[in-house]
């Protein structure tokens, strides 16, 4: 299945995760990257979530998933290991038009999760669709070698000098000489 690389805004979006294990560790790590709207509802958790569980004031709900829980959220992501559950959220979330990811049925998920690079306001997405999830992350790691230690610091930089400075051709050509200069200091064939 083909997925369109789309970057969806989850502002203001409410997202629940169903399960606590390590793939919703690393489903929460990713997630809060972009949003701290998270409600996490599991019976046991691990202390890596439990830590960001404080962290980032999120909801924690310690109890099985029971059937309406859907309810007020706009995302829904299953990572529990329990193939009927998964199939039993996605129907609920089908019937009221709420966007599902889970771990094991790839024909049931909206979106999947790509592998990711994130450095301030860059983001990168990789993913090979599900034909490799080892070439994917060793991609990634292989791009992120690559890119400059003051990366993120540039962004900034260009972001701050972007808001200051009046819209116009002027500004579009100094950010055009700015990156150009930077790439030429940076990115050596």
């Amino acid at each position: 299945m083909d997925y369109l690389p789309i970057f969806y805004s989850v502002k203001n979006k409410n997202i629940l995760i169903v399960g606590a294990g390590k793939i919703a560790l690393k489903r929460l790590e990713t997630v809060l990257n972009f949003c701290k709207d998270v409600t996490i509802i599991s019976p046991l958790t691990d202390e890596k979530i439990d830590i960001l569980i404080v962290q980032n004031s999120l909801n924690y709900i310690k109890r099985e998933y029971k059937k309406g829980d859907i309810e007020d959220f706009d995302i829904v992501i299953v990572a529990a290991n329990d193939i009927s559950l998964q199939k039993s959220i996605y129907k609920e979330c089908k019937n009221k038009n709420i966007l599902f990811n889970c771990v094991d049925i790839l024909e049931l998920n909206d979106f999947i999760f790509p592998a990711i690079i994130k450095e301030e306001s860059l983001t990168m997405a990789f993913t090979t669709n599900g034909a490799s999830a080892s070439f994917t992350k060793r991609f990634k790691n292989y791009i992120k070698s690559k890119l400059p230690k003051n990366l993120g610091e540039f962004l900034n930089y260009l972001d701050e000098y972007r808001k200051t400075h009046p819209k116009g051709e002027k500004r579009m050509k100094n950010l055009k000489n700015m990156v150009d200069k930077y790439f030429e200091e940076n990115f050596k064939d």
